[in-house]
């Protein structure tokens, strides 16, 4: 129940800045950037950072979400091309790529669900894709497609899917004397039941007066944070 901090650390020289990071082994960490690139680092006992570049990954267009997968390979979302691809941990090469998946242009677009689905945060919907075939087995259409412009997602520790929609609020529209509400989240809840998702719950038209983020869910209590921190039971 403690943090330390280590002197481990990544730097990259070039210009940009880093959008995610995740670990694909004991030994290694991929990168990726706000430009076109995917690097990969390794562990390195002569490095005085504990980390050297191994190698990097060019994409074509610009790279909106990584996620690990599993011990055999990594993803990557491209909101830009519609695109995901497939990258080999072993060879460190593009192995796959599944066209016309309009995913969210958000870093944390991408979410792995029991070991089984890769689910994909789209524009209009939500992608399921089958891990072992790394083919979409099923497309989720959002149900409040017309009142919002953020959608977030993120399980509990039932393997349940929580899904937030609302929209941006200019805060400073209203001063701190203003009353009433200003704004509305939805959020609806799916279950896995006979091999596919299901609408399961709904959560309409809650009124809010703070643009949220829907962070975590233990058990069926929903923790939303904005200026403050929110839980709804």
């Amino acid at each position: 129940n403690t943090f330390e901090r280590i002197d481990e650390k990544i730097i990259k020289n070039e210009e940009g800045y880093f959008k995610k990071a995740v670990q694909l082994s004991n030994e290694l960490i991929a990168t990726a950037d706000n430009q076109y690139t995917i690097d990969i680092w390794t562990k390195d006992k002569e490095s005085i950072n504990g980390y050297s570049h191994l190698c990097d990954i060019i994409s074509e267009n610009n790279i909106t979400d990584i996620l690990s997968v599993n011990s055999d390979y990594f993803i990557s979302s491209h909101y830009e091309k519609e695109i995901i691809n497939f990258y080999d941990i072993k060879s460190l090469s593009l192995e796959k790529t599944i066209y016309n998946i309009k995913c969210s242009n958000e870093s944390n677009s991408l979410l792995l669900f029991n070991n089984q689905y890769i689910l994909v945060n789209c524009e209009k919907g939500l992608a399921v894709i089958s891990i072992k075939t790394k083919e979409v087995v099923q497309y989720i259409e959002d149900y409040f497609d017309e009142y919002y412009s953020r959608k977030e997602f993120v399980l509990n520790s039932n393997n349940n899917i929580y899904i937030m929609y609302g929209n941006e609020m200019n805060l400073s529209d209203y001063s701190s004397e203003d009353s009433g509400n200003i704004g509305y989240i939805n959020i609806s809840v799916l279950k896995y039941c006979d091999f596919s998702f299901h609408v399961s719950e709904m959560y309409e038209d809650l009124s809010v007066q703070d643009n949220l983020h829907l962070i975590f869910v233990i058990d069926e209590k929903i923790m939303l944070c904005g200026n403050n921190l929110y839980l709804l039971n």
